[in-house]
């Protein structure tokens, strides 16, 4: 869907949280991107998260909604959070 190729893309092309927050896709779905992303997604399936949506920052933060996701770049001086 959207979702697997909007991660995909921002993997491949080295983007951040803030083209994820402006809904970013590109057409540049590389193999290290989608492995990248079907190995979180296997893993969130192991830990029993499948069907909330939830984003995981490289430092480790959980944000279990967009609207918390969203905030947190808009409020983060970097543009991330």
């Amino acid at each position: 869907g959207k979702g697997f190729k909007s991660a995909v893309s921002i993997i491949c092309d080295r983007k951040g949280l803030s083209a994820f927050s402006s809904g970013y896709v590109s057409h540049n779905i590389c193999d290290a991107g989608k492995l990248k992303t079907w190995s979180v997604t296997d893993m969130l399936k192991r830990k029993g998260i499948t069907s909330v949506p939830l984003f995981i920052t490289e430092d480790g933060r959980v944000y279990r909604r967009m609207d918390d996701l969203i905030r947190a770049v808009r409020s983060s001086p970097q543009g991330e959070p």
